[in-house]
């Protein structure tokens, strides 16, 4: 993990690189994918984070592993940056920020709607399409299913939670008549 700061600033330099060639968002993706990996495999994070390893060892490793995962020669040369820089330990801190970048290029926000059960896909469009129309963005829409909120929904659209599920409806029921109990 680096400073946010860092991460930002690297995250800008990649994102420069990839608007010239118009890969932004293949670039972010590909970089998500490398960080997720890197996240998962300890094995990995030790090899590129440890300085007992000679650094060309390092990039061929990084280049072996980006090559496995069919990365752009784009998003091979922003990981050889990182990694000659000795910031790969915040790889998935920068793939961040670099979402986040290219998010607000392409005026795109994501969206995360629970139900208790699955939603259809026609009211899932629907769904999507009032996202937009309120937020006057492209929602990338993910749904999920959690029981136990009973039934309704609870919709994340970027930082903002709109929590209308049954279970809340019955918490907030309950410190009522609890915080009444006290009157």
């Amino acid at each position: 993990m680096i400073p946010g700061a860092l991460a930002r600033r690297y995250a800008r330099a990649i994102f420069g690189l990839a608007v010239e060639k118009k890969l932004e968002d293949k670039v972010q993706v590909e970089l998500q994918q490398f960080g997720e990996a890197f996240g998962e495999s300890e094995e990995l994070e030790r090899v590129l984070v440890s300085s007992q390893i000679p650094l060309d060892v390092r990039r061929k490793v990084l280049v072996q592993v980006a090559r496995r995962m069919a990365l752009s020669d784009l998003a091979v040369k922003c990981l050889s940056f990182v990694l000659d820089k000795g910031r790969m330990e915040g790889i998935q801190d920068i793939a961040r920020s670099m979402k986040r970048m290219v998010d607000d290029r392409l005026n795109r926000i994501d969206a995360v709607v629970v139900t208790a059960s699955p939603i259809g896909v026609g009211d899932g469009a629907r769904l999507k399409r009032e996202l937009e129309r309120i937020t006057g963005k492209t929602v990338v829409l993910e749904q999920k299913v959690d029981p136990s909120i009973i039934g309704g929904a609870t919709t994340r659209v970027g930082n903002v939670l709109f929590d209308g599920s049954i279970r809340n409806y019955l918490e907030e029921a309950r410190r009522s008549l609890a915080g009444g109990s006290n009157q």
